[in-house]
This record gives C-alpha cells, structure tokens and sequence, in this order.
C-alpha cells in the first residue's frame, strides 16, 4: 500500500518533560474519489507523546491543493463552512508514541447540480493536521502534512458516479 506522508516540524514546543513535541504523521489509507467525493480512513501515527482532538473534524483537518493529475492545475472545489463544536475535556486524546488513531471520513469537492460531470478522472491533494486550538481558535499552524492521489471509479454497474464513498472500490494514496 503505497502512502507518502511530509511533516513538518514543531519549532520551540516542548513537552513537559523538556523533550521537543513531534507532531504525528498523517497518512490517508483506502482513498476513494467518485467524481464528486474523495474518501478515506484518516490516520495519525504518534512520534512523541501528543494530545489529539479525537473527533478528528474541520476544527483539525484541512483539505487543500486539489489539483489535476494531468496538467497540476489547481482547480475550484467546494469549501464547506462549518459550525464551530466547543472541545470538552473528553475530546482530548492521548496519542502515544507508535499508536495509531483515526476515523473514516469524506470531502465533498464538486457539486453535481453545479457541474455534473463532476471533476478531472485523477486529482491530487494535500491533507493537513493541526495541534487542537483553543476554543474559539481555528487552527493557525498546520503541523502535517499528506499528500494524496485518487483516480475517479465508479462503483461497479453504476452508470453515473455517485456520492456515497462506501460503494466504490478503493484507491490508495500516494
């Protein structure tokens, strides 16, 4: 399964213990695109101990850069506002170190009733992770970084795409 995950590095953050903070390495596995969706199981990997918001959602994770596989062209894609969820104390995860957490999730890019072709055959993307904000912050340091490739398959026997990722067969990211 092939996968490339950049992460960069947390300048002057420190854990109580004096050691350096190690952000945790992102990666998306079983990444599915339908023209209009890109899918996947999230996945971060503890390198230090490191404290994670368990819901994993937009307060944490970003989608950018979606571009086409065939020219690199950025291209337009749906950005969905959100309602900001107070973080509770119970939110907060532990990650340690070479423990995995993560949760399945999907972003819609391209609206059907807008263009229903729905995007290129093949994008590129990145995903980004950030340390959990304060409440009321929205995320100012993205700490890592996947960069991800899907090729657009509809399910089997379907004659248009659709929109429900659990229906296509899997495409890995790079």
């Amino acid at each position: 399964m092939g996968m490339a995950c950049l992460t960069m590095g947390c300048a002057g953050k420190q854990a109580a213990s004096g050691r350096p903070l190690i952000p945790p390495v992102l990666s998306m596995e079983e990444v599915r695109y339908d023209g209009f969706w890109v899918s996947g199981r999230i996945l971060l990997e503890g390198r230090s101990d490191t404290f994670v918001d368990r819901r994993l959602n937009e307060q944490t994770i970003s989608l950018t850069n979606v571009r086409s596989c065939d020219s690199d062209a950025k291209l337009s894609f749906a950005q969905v506002d959100y309602y900001w969820q107070e973080r509770k104390p119970s939110d907060l995860l532990m990650l340690k170190q070479h423990e995995y957490f993560g949760k399945t999730d999907r972003f819609m890019l391209f609206v059907e009733e807008v263009d229903p072709q729905g995007g290129p055959d093949c994008i590129r993307f990145s995903l980004h992770w950030a340390l959990p904000a304060e409440e009321g912050e929205v995320p100012k340091n993205w700490v890592s970084t996947f960069e991800g490739k899907a090729v657009r398959t509809p399910a089997p026997g379907d004659s248009a795409p659709t929109n429900t990722p659990s229906s296509l067969p899997g495409i890995e990211g790079t």
